[in-house]
């Protein structure tokens, strides 16, 4: 279940409401040129949906900003450097980033 608040609650409403508002248009409009208005209701309420669902479905692809513990930061830019990263060459002295030579404390073991 979505933990949302009542104020939250009442924003998904209102945005629901106009959703359908907006599909009731587009069977008005369908009316009005000749169309079938229920089809082009139901097309409007079920296929503008999907975008929207996939949307708000995905998982973030941007990089969290949290570090964990496979991860150093940079003394010089701040910037946060993996271990791997680090270990792709024996004796890494230099930030990848910035080019400042490491402390000691810095280099991988």
């Amino acid at each position: 279940m979505l933990a949302l608040t009542p104020v939250q609650w009442f924003v998904v409403g209102v945005l629901g409401l106009l959703y359908v508002i907006t599909c009731l248009r587009v069977a008005m409009l369908a009316r009005r040129l000749g169309r079938k208005p229920v089809a082009w209701f139901f097309i409007t309420l079920f296929f503008t949906a999907i975008p929207a669902v996939a949307v708000l479905c995905r998982r973030s692809k941007q990089p969290s900003n949290e570090p964990d513990e496979s991860a150093t930061t940079c003394p010089h830019c701040r910037q946060l450097i993996s271990r791997a990263e680090l270990n792709k060459a024996a004796a890494v002295t230099r930030c990848p980033r910035c080019g400042m030579a490491f402390d000691d404390e810095v280099r991988p073991a």
